[in-house]
């Protein structure tokens, strides 16, 4: 997967697949940013499904993670 395929993904929406590719295509150095952010994504959807997390508090977590991950695509180093 490319990185302007992950963009592709993230700008429809879909972020838990664009994590699916996210791995191949950073740095070394990013990896654990990488593990840190699924992981994040992962408790937000599991508190949606158990419904212990407002609409607004999960709309707000789910745009930091994905500026995140954004920045890391961005990241050219």
């Amino acid at each position: 997967m490319t990185k302007k395929e992950i963009r592709d993904l993230i700008a429809n929406g879909r972020l838990s697949e664009a994590f699916k590719g996210l791995a191949a295509v950073v740095q070394n150095y990013q990896q654990n940013d990488v593990i840190l952010l699924q992981s994040r994504l992962n408790g937000l959807e599991r508190q949606e499904r158990l419904g212990t997390i407002d609409t607004g508090t999960a709309n707000i977590e789910r745009a930091k993670i994905t500026a995140a991950v954004l920045s890391m695509l961005s990241d050219d180093k």
